[in-house]
């Protein structure tokens, strides 16, 4: 989450206060786009073989459950890069 949010702020000049939920939004798309992206290519190599290659070991919710992961973990990324720079800011120089 951490490059994401250098890239959109040096790169793409997305102000501060708006890089975090950027962020968040970022990783979620591509974590749900590559989840449709390996869906697809296991029903397209092997339909019957699919489930397997996938290596879900019969859970139905894998996809959904990585792409959960994914989000709280961007979440809590910048939630502690949000608390860091909230201090920086604070302290008297």
């Amino acid at each position: 989450a951490h490059p994401f949010r250098k890239l959109l702020l040096r790169a793409v000049g997305v102000k501060q206060e708006w890089s975090y939920l950027m962020v968040v939004v970022t990783v979620l798309g591509f974590s749900g786009f590559y989840e449709v992206l390996e869906g697809v290519v296991a029903v397209l190599v092997s339909p019957e073989l699919g489930a397997a290659y996938l290596g879900t070991q019969g859970d139905e919710w894998d996809a959904q459950k990585d792409t959960a992961l994914a989000f709280g973990g961007a979440l809590l990324a910048m939630a502690v890069t949000w608390t860091a720079d909230r201090r920086r800011r604070q302290r008297p120089y």
